[in-house]
């Protein structure tokens, strides 16, 4: 049991008693209601696992830069519980890329412009913005 952590809540930080059995938050609580061989946390912040939205385990296809496992292992150390792993594991060398030349943006938009904003013109290679005169 966390004794006096200060939580990091919905409602901003608040003192309270956290408990915890076989890896696993049973209980939030105020002062003195928590269960257990207490560990003094008083002037300690204790915080929920963090998210990691872009992450890149290149698993499958090249797991001697990383897999999933040292990722996850990784991400633990560092308090985050959560990662969303994101595609990367094409050999760049094998790609062939089609369309270049055409624009991105959707020309239906370029119509409800006004003169006074950028205008959009697909180029021979890019997409650029220019302005209107």
């Amino acid at each position: 049991m966390f004794k006096g952590a200060t939580v990091y809540t919905p409602d901003g930080p608040a003192d309270l008693d956290v408990t915890v059995s076989d890896g696993v938050i049973t209980s939030v609580g105020p002062r003195g209601s928590g269960r257990g061989k207490p560990v003094d946390v008083s002037g300690k912040w204790l915080l929920p696992g963090g998210i990691d939205v872009h992450v890149h385990s290149r698993d499958p296809g090249f797991p001697d830069k990383e897999d999933f496992g040292t990722l996850t292992a990784a991400a633990a150390a560092g308090g985050v519980t959560t990662v969303i792993d994101m595609p990367n594991t094409v050999d760049r060398g094998r790609v062939s890329i089609s369309g270049c030349g055409r624009s991105s943006v959707p020309h239906r938009l370029k119509s409800s412009w006004s003169s006074s904003r950028p205008r959009v013109h697909s180029g021979s290679r890019r997409t650029s913005a220019i302005r209107s005169a």
